[in-house]
């Protein structure tokens, strides 16, 4: 019988900068007369002005550039936490073992148009960071840009703002509108209540959605998005193209690195979390050859054949919008993602 070959290529989120609004982080920011926090009554003011964030930006983003070139750890985790953090460590350790090939993605952190702070007097205090259109330094001329959001976290009155997350924006979002640097938002809790979903729950949704886009359940609580709709499209290829040969299973789980969130305008929030996923492709057809994309070489030995199990681990970085409770439509929107690959493992004594 003829070797059916199957080469699997894991798919990562790019999103090209497409018609996304920014009208409510930009030129359309507001200022309030008077600004509430989430406990309600007069809020501390905003710790860092306008000019102060841009420092801090700057600084940042010099010492991630040099770390960035150096492939140093130790540089990076002074000005890099949490998620980031992860996915940074491991863009590092592939750096290193491909002798610079694999270099970490460019990230345009000081290139920003938009700011907007938290006002939280307590620790730890969030930032919330929209790019300019980009494109990473050794893209061609014409290749799409992208929006960035970043996230950035103080965690105690003695840490510095350190970079907590970052997702790239889907094409043609809306992203809602926040208060300006100088009057400063809110920062919502993990179970806030005047929310349409609480904070804490949307990870744990939005797995579920990842896992089962027809769950009664969940599948109303979110406006579809790109991420959503590729995902579940990526199920369905696989399923169609290794029916003969072999499966590819999905699995999301909330992450436990935490969130991040920053008020909006209207009473809403947005909110920064992440989420791990697992890939397993598996042969079940003795004689059939199976073999994962070269992304998953490193974390393989350079071996990429399928013999009995491959499993990709992986973390999703998420910002989502949670309108308020009382909105006309109270469906949380998912504004960007990022997909990091952390590990691969093999299992070859299950081959068929």
């Amino acid at each position: 019988m003829t070797k059916r070959s199957r080469y699997l290529l894991p798919k990562f989120l790019v999103v090209a900068c497409l018609g996304v609004s920014l009208c409510g982080l930009g030129a359309c920011a507001k200022t309030p007369d008077k600004l509430g926090d989430s406990l309600g009554g007069q809020p501390e003011s905003p710790a860092l002005d306008e000019n102060q964030l841009g420092v801090m930006l700057t600084k940042i983003d010099e010492t991630l550039s040099a770390a960035d070139t150096a492939l140093d750890d130790a540089q990076m985790v002074k000005r890099v936490v949490g998620p980031a953090l992860k996915v940074r460590t491991v863009s590092y350790a592939l750096g290193r073992m491909t002798q610079g090939a694999a270099k970490p993605p460019h990230l345009p952190i000081s290139d920003w148009q938009v700011l907007a702070m938290s006002t939280n007097p307590t620790w730890p205090r969030n930032v919330i960071v929209v790019s300019q259109p980009s494109a990473q330094p050794d893209a061609a001329p014409d290749a799409a840009k992208t929006v960035y959001m970043f996230g950035y976290e103080q965690g105690s009155v003695e840490a510095p703002y350190a970079l907590w997350g970052w997702v790239r924006l889907f094409p043609g979002i809306q992203v809602p509108q926040t208060f300006k640097p100088d009057h400063g938002s809110t920062q919502p809790g993990m179970e806030n209540k005047d929310l349409a979903m609480e904070p804490s729950m949307v990870a744990v949704n939005y797995a579920k959605l990842l896992n089962n886009i027809s769950d009664e359940s969940v599948n109303t609580l979110f406006n579809t998005d790109v991420h959503l709709e590729r995902y579940n499209n990526e199920k369905i290829q696989y399923a169609q193209d290794l029916r003969n040969d072999g499966t590819v299973t999905f699995d999301a789980q909330p992450g436990k690195d935490g969130f991040l969130t920053l008020g909006t305008t209207d009473g809403g929030a947005i909110v920064m979390t992440t989420l791990d996923y697992s890939v397993t492709y598996q042969r079940t057809r003795a004689g059939a050859t199976m073999a994962v994309g070269g992304a998953l070489a490193p974390f393989l030995g350079g071996d990429v054949q399928v013999r009995g199990t491959v499993t990709s681990n992986g973390l999703l970085l998420a910002a989502f919008y949670i309108p308020p409770k009382d909105a006309d439509n109270p469906r949380v929107t998912a504004l960007g993602a990022e997909r990091s690959v952390i590990s691969a493992a093999r299992d070859d004594s299950v081959s068929p």
